[in-house]
């Protein structure tokens, strides 16, 4: 029962790592979009969060 409220759930920040998998480009890649502004950020405490709404945009843009 929990396994299937935990499939069901879709993260809304993910590290970079799994963004890139995520978006299906490089980790190198990642962070240049991350630092040309192409994918949102959000820093908390030592870490950097990618907001996968701006993967989906990425993707969205890239397709049209």
């Amino acid at each position: 029962m929990q396994q299937q409220i935990k499939d069901q759930v879709e993260p809304i920040w993910v590290r970079p790592k799994r963004a890139a998998q995520i978006g299906g480009f490089g980790l190198t890649r990642c962070y240049q979009l991350i630092n040309d502004g192409s994918l949102k950020t959000a820093k908390v405490g030592g870490m950097r969060l990618v907001s996968i709404e701006s993967i989906k945009a990425l993707g969205a843009d890239t397709a049209a």
